[in-house]
């Protein structure tokens, strides 16, 4: 019960964080997600 206590506790904490941090995170994720296609792009050129 207490160990349950504790990790709702901890994800409102994150819920909160990512939603304080959310313009950010939001312009953080999408430029990774696009280096990250970018990389599979390469590499998939690369192997041909």
């Amino acid at each position: 019960m207490i160990t349950q206590f504790a990790h709702l506790n901890r994800m409102s904490v994150a819920i909160t964080f990512v939603a304080y941090f959310m313009p950010g995170a939001r312009l953080i994720s999408g430029s990774y997600r696009l280096v990250g296609i970018l990389i599979v792009n390469l590499t998939l050129i690369a192997k041909k």
